[in-house]
Parts: structure tokens; C-alpha cells; sequence
């Protein structure tokens, strides 16, 4: 009854695959890392390796059309004039990493049964894998720790350069957390099969335990915390200014101008834009944390239930790339009436370029300035 390992002599008799080992790899598993295909006889067969392939097209397809939207509008229409527009750019540029060259070699092995790419593409997959998941989780935090400060801070200490920096710095820590997965990961052959293997299994468990824990605590656990204490941070600093708010207006006699109660609701829109985000990204991520965790400190078996949660779970992590603009598209009405307008025929063109220099009620990347002047206030 111990859990399913997928060892060489499974490779080669899958109906002993519960008690079949080999002394150099026990212990020894495929899915010791970051991702996870034990092999069952039903998996290349039915339904389920279509159904992989159509859900993992939508979303690529999805993800690239939202991503790309997003890019040219911010550089197009040069929209990069404060730290949350840089923040969400880096966003929109770790989701196309993870769309356009991780999720396309890393799905294979969904629906492959061995691995046809070689050492070097093995590596840099993993590599590209760690990478571009680290900076989509750094950036949202940004994004969360950035909006605490103009929220919260009178004048906000981030400004276009800082951010540029920060970001940079993301990157480079990035970089250095996904340099361990491009000397681990390596090919190995099993008879006629080649798999591309995270960790090197002369390495042992421990150590896929310890990256397992690392990267757990980088890319959920860390960031999860940081974004929860700022927004409790962010909700107490707009119950105290409403409560101030309504007493300003009942002691001046409601002698408000519109202009702040503009700015309110403008600070609390954006929040709520960045809160969506974060949501969508505990939601998309959490199930394969789960499955990862549980695989590799859990001893009981595989079964149908783990299977499904371990599906489920890698589907939703590459949909988080895919619905990050349509959040965007959602909250920003510029953003959105833009693309409304590339959709349609080209006599709407010269209106788009004329409705793009008036300012509208966009919430993210419109009049991020001008709430970012509101707080000087």
C-alpha cells in the first residue's frame, strides 16, 4: 500500500508498478519536483490526453491574445508613467515566459510518453519553469506592497525610478532561485523512454524535499503573508478615513467637493483590482502547492482523487498567466474600450487615438497619476 513511485522496472511492467523497485533508484520518482507525471496504463490512453491538449491550447492562446493586448497598450500608448503600470508590465512579461516557452515543453509530458527535446532544452524548460513562476509571484506582491504605499503613505516613497529598481532587483533574485533547477534538471533513459527529470536522482530526496519546501515558501507561503498584511493594512486605513470622511462632511455641512469623493472611491477601486488578482492567484495556485507538498511528505498512496487534484492543479497554475489581463480588461475601462476598439473597423482608429488622450475613469493605468496626486492631498 505504499504510494505510487515511478521507478525503471514500472517502465517496463506497469501492472507491478505498487511493489516494483530497482536498487539504484528506489527511492526514485519522476515527479520529485515541481511538477509531477507518475504513469499509469490509462493515462496515454482515452480521453484525458485530448482534454489536456484542447484545455492547455485555449489557455495559451487566451493568455497570449490578454498578455500581448496588454503590453502594446501600456508601451504603445505609453502608459509607463508610475510604479503600478512598471509592476504590471514585469506581470504581463512573466505570464508570456510562462505561456510562449515553459508551459508548452513542461505540458508535453502530459501528453507524451517520452521526452523528445533533449538535455539542454530539459533544462532551460526547468530553468524558464522556476523563473517566470517566481517574477508573476514577486510582481503581484509588489503590486499588493505598492498599493499599501499609496494608500497609506502621504506622499507614497515609490516612485517611477524605485520601482524600476525593485523590479530589477525581482528579476535578479529570480534568476538566481531558478539557476539551481538549470544545473539539476537532467535526461535520463529508461530502455526506449527519456524523461526530463528536475533533480538529479544521484542527489536524493532530501534535496528535492528541501527545493520542494524553498519554493513553496518563495512563491506561496512569503509572498501570501506579506500580501494579507497589507491589505488588512490597506482595509483599516479606508475604514479610519471613511469614518473621517463622514465627519468631515456633517462638521462642514456637507461641504465636500466631489473631487475627494472621486478619490475615494478611484483608491478603493484599485485596491480592489490588485485584491482580485491576489485571490486569483491563492486560487490557481494553492491546489498545486497541495499535490507537491503531499506527494513529496506524504505517504499515502497515489489514487484517482491525487490524480485529478494533480490535473487540476497544473491547469489552473497556467491559467493564472491567461486570466492576469483579463483582470485588467475587467477593471480598466481604458484598457478595455481599447481593445473594443482594435476589434472593430479601422474607421475607429483615429477615434481611439483621440478618446486615449482624454482622460476617462480608467482605474489602473489611465489615471494611476492622478490618484497618486490625490494622496499628496
Amino acid at each position: 500500500s505504499q504510494k505510487i513511485r515511478l521507478s525503471v522496472f514500472v517502465l517496463f511492467n506497469l501492472n507491478n508498478k505498487m511493489n516494483a523497485t530497482t536498487p539504484s533508484v528506489q527511492n526514485y520518482t519522476q515527479e520529485n519536483a515541481t511538477y509531477g507525471f507518475q504513469q499509469t496504463e490509462l493515462f496515454f490512453s482515452g480521453p484525458e490526453p485530448i482534454a489536456i491538449i484542447v484545455i492547455i491550447s485555449v489557455i495559451f492562446f487566451v493568455g497570449i491574445l490578454g498578455n500581448v493586448a496588454l503590453l502594446s497598450y501600456v508601451i504603445c500608448c505609453n502608459r509607463l508613467t508610475s510604479p503600478h503600470n512598471i509592476f504590471s508590465t514585469n506581470l504581463a512579461v512573466g505570464d508570456l515566459l510562462t505561456l510562449i516557452v515553459a508551459m508548452p515543453f513542461l505540458s508535453s509530458i502530459y501528453i507524451m510518453t517520452t521526452w523528445p527535446f533533449g538535455e539542454l532544452v530539459c533544462k532551460f524548460s526547468e530553468f524558464t519553469y522556476t523563473l517566470s513562476t517566481t517574477i508573476t509571484v514577486f510582481m503581484i506582491t509588489a503590486l499588493s506592497v505598492e498599493r499599501y504605499r499609496l494608500l497609506t503613505l502621504h506622499p507614497p516613497s515609490l516612485n517611477l525610478t524605485s520601482a524600476s529598481v525593485t523590479s530589477f532587483i525581482l528579476w535578479l533574485l529570480a534568476i538566481m532561485l531558478a539557476i539551481p533547477d538549470l544545473v539539476s534538471a537532467e535526461t535520463l533513459a529508461f530502455g526506449d523512454f527519456r524523461y526530463c527529470v528536475p533533480y538529479r536522482v544521484n542527489w536524493g530526496e532530501t534535496y528535492a524535499k528541501t527545493m520542494v519546501a524553498i519554493k513553496f515558501t518563495c512563491h506561496f507561503a512569503v509572498p501570501l503573508f506579506i500580501i494579507t498584511a497589507c491589505y488588512c493594512m490597506i482595509g483599516r486605513n479606508l475604514i479610519s478615513r471613511k469614518s473621517q470622511f463622514h465627519s468631515c462632511l456633517y462638521e462642514e455641512n456637507h461641504s465636500a467637493s466631489e473631487e475627494e469623493v472621486l478619490r475615494n472611491s478611484k483608491r478603493k477601486r484599485m485596491a480592489a483590482l490588485v485584491l482580485v488578482l491576489v485571490l486569483l492567484f491563492v486560487l490557481t495556485w494553492l491546489p498545486r502547492h497541495v499535490y507537491v507538498l503531499w506527494y513529496h511528505f506524504d505517504s499515502s498512496p497515489y489514487d484517482t482523487t491525487w490524480h485529478i487534484i494533480k490535473l487540476v492543479g497544473i491547469c489552473l497554475m497556467y491559467c493564472n498567466s491567461a486570466l492576469n489581463p483579463v483582470v485588467f480588461f475587467c477593471f480598466d475601462s481604458t484598457f478595455r474600450d481599447c481593445v473594443c476598439f482594435c476589434c472593430r473597423k479601422p474607421q475607429f482608429q483615429r477615434d481611439l487615438e483621440e478618446y486615449t488622450e482624454i482622460p476617462h475613469n480608467s482605474i489602473v493605468l489611465t489615471e494611476i497619476n492622478q490618484c497618486q496626486d490625490a494622496t499628496n492631498v
